[in-house]
């Protein structure tokens, strides 16, 4: 029996070499998707299910509460509850121990609610911005599909097309396919542009957008003419070696590119002193009594911005009082059990929540 899966549910992702560690770069993904899709504004988001809040297109900073690589559940996801429903999601780029991923940017959809011109307007738009290694529109499978060794484009659909699969192959032709510099040096860029489909568009000097079919439905309403459209793209690019062929013996090696994943951060992130470190001089100060007024908590805020990097707000005298020199005792003491249990490097996040005492 095949696997069970929503009716009609249709897939829009874009892999990035961007990191997105900076958030302004994730706030920028988010909101370009709200101004370009604002028919399918969020209604509630998160970091992890159920999603908490209300969606609020005035308070991005919300949405973005750290710097640098990401830990599990730093992500945020964002769902429309009502008509047309949705789900987006931005991930920044992970370090793990398969190898580095692109960041990823993905929308869900339902066919039939939503505009399909709109779709592949954003996916082109999104894919131009953060320079798209390989992005796809794609729909649920089609029944004669459920073979997932002779048609991977099923657990494509269910499972997105991610970095550890391109590092292999790519899965398969889906119906709305971008193709950036990485498959266009392996492909040719005349070779794409000369291809049996329905629609083909250069959207810069390496970066080559492909639509099998006139319509997105044709995947599910007319498999037969879909699945030729497919075939034959995947045979004019099939000495490319790049498309998995379930005829080739399971160790047979694809022709792959080497994805060259940035870190586009401030190279002072990687040179940031551990928490323990930064904290043994500021408890230290703060044990010796040097800490007990608003400009010495002041100071403090000023000497962490020099280390860290960054811009916080000066305070004002007005914004503190004694007690809050005891919160900062409190908060150096969970940071320091924080350092203990997951050795992490201080981040815009940890800085973030000193601005309390602003």
């Amino acid at each position: 029996m095949p696997t069970k899966i929503k009716k009609h549910e249709t897939q829009l992702v874009v892999l990035s070499p961007m990191s997105l560690y900076d958030p302004a770069d994730l706030r920028k993904a988010i909101l370009q998707f709200c101004a370009e899709l604002p028919e399918l504004l969020p209604t509630k988001w998160g970091f992890w299910e159920p999603l908490p809040h209300d969606f609020d297109l005035s308070r991005p900073m919300d949405w973005t509460p750290m710097r640098g690589p990401p830990r599990p559940g730093d992500s945020p996801f964002f769902e429309r509850r009502k008509f047309p429903k949705a789900s987006f999601s931005v991930s920044p780029k992970l370090k793990i121990t398969v190898g580095d991923t692109h960041s990823f940017i993905s929308c869900t959809t339902y066919l039939g609610e939503f505009d399909q011109q709109r779709l592949v307007s954003y996916l082109k738009l999104a894919s131009r911005t953060f320079a798209a290694d390989f992005a796809y529109i794609n729909k649920q499978p089609h029944e004669g599909e459920f073979d997932r060794v002779r048609y991977p484009s099923y657990s494509a659909t269910r499972f997105p097309i991610v970095t550890h699969d391109l590092r292999k192959f790519i899965p398969d032709a889906l119906w709305a396919n971008i193709y950036g510099k990485p498959y266009v040096q392996i492909f040719g860029l005349q070779k794409l542009l000369s291809a049996p489909a329905f629609k083909i568009e250069q959207l810069g000097p390496e970066m080559v957008y492909i639509q099998l079919t006139e319509r997105l439905d044709d995947a599910i309403h007319d498999f037969v003419k879909f699945q030729t459209a497919r075939d034959a793209f995947k045979a004019h690019l099939k000495s490319s070696n790049a498309f998995f062929d379930y005829t080739l013996p399971p160790d047979h090696r694809y022709n792959v590119p080497v994805f060259h994943l940035q870190d586009d951060v401030d190279e002072r992130f990687d040179l940031i002193p551990k928490p323990d470190v930064l904290l043994a001089d500021v408890e230290k100060r703060f044990a010796e009594g040097h800490i007990t007024t608003s400009a010495d908590l002041a100071q403090v805020t000023k000497q962490i911005e020099e280390t860290l990097g960054l811009e916080l707000a000066r305070p004002n005298d007005a914004d503190y009082q004694f007690d809050e020199v005891e919160r900062l005792s409190e908060f150096l003491e969970k940071l320091r059990l924080h350092v203990i249990t997951h050795k992490i490097k201080v981040t815009e996040e940890t800085a973030g929540i000193l601005t309390m005492f602003r």
